[in-house]
């Protein structure tokens, strides 16, 4: 039986683990719902956008874990919700289109306008404009660094236009539209660098629903229909795993109801095939990805009342889709129920009394049209993952069955320049290679070993063209693979 060994130690001091519980956390300046957050390069938490009432925000915020607090950077030029961010490769943040003004249900002006945050000089500054105003629309990264803007709401018309946006240049190109016309679609980066939407409607609240999917190919320009979900889903959560299988989950199918149940699609069969079904489905929800194949949704729409917002019924319910248990976990209950509030992964080193490892939850709605400012907490380190699992009410369900390898060991080790090196060991001929993801679901580096005799050797993962965040470290020896979290600082 061969061993794998993976040496990545950390040197960094261990941070004093919190309570196992969500904790209230620095508020929000004001209460706002549609608030996006986004965790920068640099350690802190950017919140863009929103809207209180019928009134957009043009005011960003910055969490800073040093401090534990928020605080105003600089303001959008264009005030809007129901906008699309992304995080660029250099780490700056892309804003595209959204609702700037009208009201939510009626009449929306949509904007065109693409905007760009610089965290070095906490300003944003207008870079261009897309071909076609729109809200409810998704954004992607791509592999080589551009974003594919795709569907959406062109005032109260739905569209199948996309386009991809290029930093290099700040402009935007309409390329080969959609097989269907849609908005408030799940959309997810794919690692071969091709782009999946799902889901999503057209109409009004009583409109209909989809479960058609479609997969769309930047280097042919062409977009693919593919095996249409078992569930039509809206809203609902959509993210590829380090093995390239695809999870989707939640969302409404219908006017009042959501989707049940959760469906994994494989790229090398193109089906879907049913998992194991979310606790709680809802609509309207944020979730987060944690850098070793764990799965956060928290909160959001679980019953409705449309066409009165009034009597739409949010949950306070936490719970992770773990990938190598192939199912899913509750987490500790949030504080405040919540829908269409931010939410973002953030490992921190620099305050010993917030969790290493922790997901801030913030803004959204309650559900009886009250809108909140309050932020929330939680520790999502291994051994409060391990806590959460021994909690009764997943102990009283159905036992765990880990398809992951049981030799593992896994450190971080640094040398005298900062650049980080991954011991293994061989006890048999074996191929070897290892791939960094990043966070938002690229290949970014691979290390492509070839076939290797018995031995221990050394990788020095070069820091060229990696910036400083979280990273999954994909370790392949032969048959068995590990994904492990990689923190790279500068």
């Amino acid at each position: 039986m061969k061993t794998l060994l993976v040496s990545l130690l950390l040197s960094v001091s261990v941070a004093t683990a919190g309570a196992q519980q969500w904790q209230y956390a620095s508020s929000l300046s004001c209460a706002k719902r549609f608030v996006i957050f986004t965790t920068l390069d640099n350690g802190k938490v950017l919140a863009t956008g929103g809207v209180t009432n019928d009134a957009p925000h043009a005011e960003c915020e910055l969490y800073d874990p040093a401090t534990a607090s928020w605080s105003l950077t600089g303001s959008l030029n264009v005030a809007r919700f129901l906008h699309s961010a992304v995080k660029l490769q250099d780490g700056r943040v892309a804003v595209f289109g959204g609702q700037s003004g009208g009201t939510l249900d009626d009449s929306p002006i949509n904007t065109d306008v693409i905007e760009i945050y610089d965290p070095s000089t906490g300003t944003w500054t207008v870079v261009g404009h897309m071909q076609i105003p729109r809200e409810h629309q998704s954004a992607s990264l791509l592999t080589d660094g551009r974003v594919l803007i795709a569907g959406g709401l062109s005032g109260d018309s739905p569209v199948a236009s996309a386009e991809i946006f290029d930093p290099t240049t700040n402009t935007s190109t309409l390329v080969a539209p959609m097989q269907q016309a849609r908005y408030e679609q799940q959309a997810a980066s794919l690692l071969d660098g091709r782009v999946i939407v799902t889901g999503g409607r057209i109409g009004g609240w009583d409109g209909t629903f989809f479960n058609e999917s479609e997969i769309y190919d930047p280097v042919a320009n062409t977009w693919t229909v593919i095996e249409p979900m078992h569930q039509p889903r809206m809203r609902g959560l959509l993210v590829q795993f380090s093995d390239g299988s695809i999870l989707c989950a939640g969302g409404r199918n219908a006017a009042l109801s959501t989707a049940p149940g959760s469906e994994l699609f494989d790229l090398s069969t193109g089906h879907w095939t049913e998992t194991d079904a979310m606790k709680v489905p809802s609509t309207w929800l944020s979730c987060v990805l944690f850098p070793d194949d764990r799965y956060l949704a928290t909160g959001g729409f679980s019953a409705f009342g449309i066409p009165s917002v009034s009597a739409d019924s949010c949950t306070a319910t936490a719970e992770w889709y773990d990938k190598p248990n192939a199912r899913w976990y509750f987490a500790p209950t949030l504080n405040q129920a919540r829908g269409q509030h931010g939410a973002a992964y953030l490992h921190q080193e620099v305050n010993d009394s917030l969790p290493t490892d922790m997901v801030i939850v913030g803004g959204g709605i309650t559900g009886d049209n009250t809108y909140t400012a309050t932020c929330e907490i939680l520790d999502v380190g291994n051994s409060a993952l391990t806590a959460y699992k021994a909690m009764p009410i997943n102990t009283s369900s159905a036992a765990s069955v880990s398809n992951s390898s049981a030799i593992r060991t896994v450190s971080l080790q640094y040398d005298a320049n900062n650049v980080p090196t991954i011991e293994y060991r061989l006890d048999a001929n074996e191929n070897v290679s290892v791939r960094l993801i990043s966070m938002d679901g690229r290949f970014v580096k691979t290390y492509d070993q070839g076939s290797l005799p018995p031995g221990t050797y050394d990788l020095t993962l070069s820091g060229t063209g990696l910036t400083s965040g979280t990273y999954m470290a994909l370790v392949q020896i032969g048959e068995e693979r590990t994904v492990e979290k990689l923190i790279l600082s500068r």
